[in-house]
């Protein structure tokens, strides 16, 4: 054997280790990227296929728990704004009502989410997941608060200016929601994220 084939034996083997080490660790772009190289070097596909399978498992694994992180938002959100369904806002007193709607319940959904986005290398993406399922939960206890209090004031004239009202009201609290569980999700994601690479 050639000296520049045992060092291309040498590099097969090391990405391979690489490639394992990473994949324990959780990193799996950079379990690829070695195992790339590996195949660059000649590994052959019998000795790539258990870490590449290993890889694509890890990568359904966190795909199926990213998924499940936004559905937890998701209840998490819809039991507080269930809690705060048993009063109107003025029964609770506007500022801790508005202390609970737009800040405990997004920031508590989030870090739920958050936490289920850790390893997905994305905090964009957590952002999203975040933004979508508490800005849902939000717009529905938003519609079924308003249609409780608009059936109780059935005889106003102005029904189309109360609707009117009420989607500008669904859109905003939908956004503020939104905009608070993203971030919240998307800062506890990056977190981890940079102490994972660390």
């Amino acid at each position: 054997m050639s000296n520049e084939d045992h060092e291309a034996v040498e590099a097969r083997r090391a990405a391979i280790r690489a490639a394992r080490k990473d994949l324990k660790s959780g990193n799996l772009e950079a379990a690829q990227m070695h195992l790339d190289v590996a195949v660059q070097y000649g590994a052959q596909h019998s000795q790539t296929e258990p870490v590449a399978k290993a890889i694509q498992m890890a990568r359904m694994a966190r795909a199926t728990n990213s998924r499940s992180g936004a559905w937890r938002g998701f209840w998490v959100a819809i039991l507080g704004y269930l809690c705060l369904a048993f009063r109107q806002p003025l029964g609770w007193g506007m500022g801790l009502w508005i202390f609970l709607a737009f800040l405990l319940v997004p920031i508590l959904a989030g870090l739920v989410v958050g936490r289920y986005q850790r390893n997905v290398g994305a905090p964009g993406q957590s952002f999203w997941m975040a933004f979508k399922g508490v800005s849902k939960a939000m717009a529905l206890y938003t519609i079924l608060s308003l249609i409780f209090i608009g059936g109780s004031h059935s005889d106003s004239a102005d029904k189309w200016q109360e609707r009117l009202a009420g989607i500008l009201t669904t859109a905003l609290f939908f956004l503020i929601t939104g905009l608070v569980a993203g971030a919240t999700s998307m800062a506890v994601s990056g977190v981890q994220l940079k102490e994972r690479v660390q």
